[in-house]
């Protein structure tokens, strides 16, 4: 977060919901990466780890409460 800026901006996060168990997929890690991180490079700044920590899918960029809105509700 960079708290310089008024109002403060949101530079980076991680934001993970774990599944069950006999769930196929573990989890869900939502990305979103320092500019400058060498996924820059690749235009996955923001992205999804689905369940693998190597496996990246790029995604549409989210405030920390939509995912939270989401991870609830939708």
């Amino acid at each position: 977060m960079n708290e310089n800026i008024k109002p403060a901006e949101i530079i980076a996060f991680d934001f993970e919901i774990r599944f069950l168990e006999d769930n196929p997929t573990k989890f869900l890690l939502f990305d979103l990466n320092r500019p400058k991180h060498n996924n820059e490079d690749k235009g996955k700044l923001f992205h999804i780890h689905p369940g693998n920590d190597e496996l990246m899918i790029h995604a549409s960029p989210m405030s920390p409460l939509e995912i939270l809105n989401l991870f609830l509700y939708g």
